[in-house]
């Protein structure tokens, strides 16, 4: 609990006992009621508004329980791409290829970092880190982490510089997702387009695509079209908080058996 709850509620149990005690003693003096029935208004107040106060710091204390349950499982998740990257790159490393190396470097400071995210999380200290960079070499960077991953896709690249400021690590794990679902419902052979033009990033995939329907439920938390399809799971709720909290319009565009395009505009964050 935060030390802000702790006051919090130490405050509200005071007024609670004040609010109580000064119900019985305006009852005692006002009417001159017996001492045992202001002592009875007094103890009935202070159940009823004890039952508020301790409404209040359940919702608290749920409020808080959900966040960590959030966090830990969108971390669990977070930890499949970077481990898939590793894994695709172990099998490649019989001869030794130093750029296949640094992938590897790459995607073990991903999980570095994702661990003390969760540690920092633990102690109440997670703070963003805002910075300004260049979108562009930031989609690079992590194109160059799903190389092996994407190499079997035709992937068509229209780049253009666009510096933003936002917490970066944030921002390359919205790619990371995207990117991650564009290969999940991508086909080998089959096209994968990203295009970062005016401050708008777009990644569209050649996939099953999506319908009405779903498409308005995409970004809820464990969502799945079909319990015997792969889904846009937790990956896309993630895009979404973050998008939500920087500031960043997110747009789908859909239809079945023709892919999904997912474009963010960051003309809001840009510098």
């Amino acid at each position: 609990m935060k030390p802000s709850d702790k006051i919090a509620f130490a405050l509200l149990f005071v007024i609670v006992q004040a609010v109580a005690l000064f119900c019985g003693y305006f009852v005692y003096k006002s009417i001159h009621a017996p001492l045992w029935i202001a002592l009875g208004i007094s103890m009935g107040l202070s159940f009823i508004l004890g039952l508020f106060f301790a409404h209040f710091a359940a919702a608290s204390l749920e409020e808080r329980n959900k966040e960590l349950e959030d966090f830990v499982s969108d971390t669990l998740h977070e930890l499949n791409i970077p481990v898939a990257t590793i894994d695709a790159n172990l099998q490649l490393l019989k001869n030794c290829d130093s750029k296949k190396i640094e992938r590897i470097k790459l995607a073990t400071k991903q999980l570095q970092r994702l661990y003390k995210d969760l540690e920092h999380f633990i102690k109440g200290s997670i703070k963003k880190e805002y910075v300004i960079f260049d979108a562009k070499e930031l989609v690079q960077e992590r194109l160059e982490l799903f190389k092996d991953l994407l190499k079997e896709r035709d992937v068509i690249l229209d780049l253009h510089s666009c510096e933003v400021k936002l917490p970066r690590y944030g921002f390359a794990k919205v790619i990371d997702n995207i990117l991650a679902n564009g290969v999940k419902f991508t086909e080998p052979k089959q096209q994968i387009a990203i295009s970062l033009q005016d401050c708008r990033l777009c990644i569209a995939d050649s996939g099953v695509g999506m319908n009405e329907e779903e498409i308005c439920a995409i970004f809820e938390r464990y969502y799945s079209s079909s319990p015997h399809q792969k889904g846009y799971g937790i990956g896309l709720a993630i895009v979404k908080r973050f998008c939500d909290e920087e500031g960043i319009e997110v747009r789908i565009e859909s239809k079945k058996s023709h892919g999904t395009k997912i474009c963010l505009n960051l003309a809001k964050v840009a510098r």
